[in-house]
Order: C-alpha cells, then sequence, then structure tokens
C-alpha cells in the first residue's frame, strides 16, 4: 500500500439519515482516501476510490474549510463533505487529492 501522501483529522459528513458530522482520521495514498476511526486503527473503515472523482474547494456547505468530493461514476453521482481544520490545511488537501485524481486519470487513459 505504501506510505501515504498526505495523514491528518478531517471531520466528514455521515451518509446516515440525520447527516452528523464526526472528526476522522484519513490517509491519501496513490490509491484513494483511507478513513479510519482514529489514528491507530489498523483496518480502514472505508476507502474513497478516487478514479471518475473531482474535488471541489470552493462548494459552500455547513462550516468554514468545506471542501467535496464529487464522485461521478456512470448513472451515479456522491457527493462527500469534508472540513479541514484551517484553511492552510484546506488548500494542502485539495491539492494533494487533485494530484492523485490527475495521476488516476492519466493512467486510466494510459
Amino acid at each position: 500500500m505504501g506510505n501515504p501522501i498526505m495523514f491528518g483529522n478531517l471531520k466528514r459528513e455521515g451518509n446516515n439519515l440525520f447527516r452528523h458530522i464526526s472528526t476522522r482520521w484519513f490517509e491519501l495514498r496513490t490509491t484513494g482516501l483511507y478513513y479510519y476511526k482514529t489514528k491507530g486503527d489498523r483496518k480502514a473503515k472505508f476507502l474513497l476510490d478516487l478514479r471518475y472523482c473531482e474535488v471541489n474547494p470552493n462548494a459552500k456547505y455547513r462550516e468554514y474549510f468545506h471542501f467535496a468530493i464529487v464522485q461521478t461514476q456512470p448513472n451515479k453521482k456522491t457527493t462527500f463533505h469534508f472540513w479541514a481544520t484551517d484553511d492552510n490545511a484546506k488548500i494542502e488537501w485539495v491539492n494533494h487529492l487533485k494530484n492523485v485524481i490527475y495521476s488516476l486519470d492519466v493512467n486510466l487513459g494510459a
């Protein structure tokens, strides 16, 4: 799996009925965005496959430092909402996510 490109706490919106926001540990790798309940967890709770994804750094939703990842697979569009700890962290996450998505897009076309 290799070393993470970036890691840290992000808030994310749950996808249940109540849409609560919780802080989770995330690791961005060349294979996708992994999410863990806590930093020390060995097994990821979820892997967001970043193929067919876009990052929207200007999405306005609920709080500051928000960005969205929109997954556009054929016949399905899903939006994932995230919040960084501050504006600098948001910019860093968005830039690294865009780089990983770009590399995945390039490899898909190869």
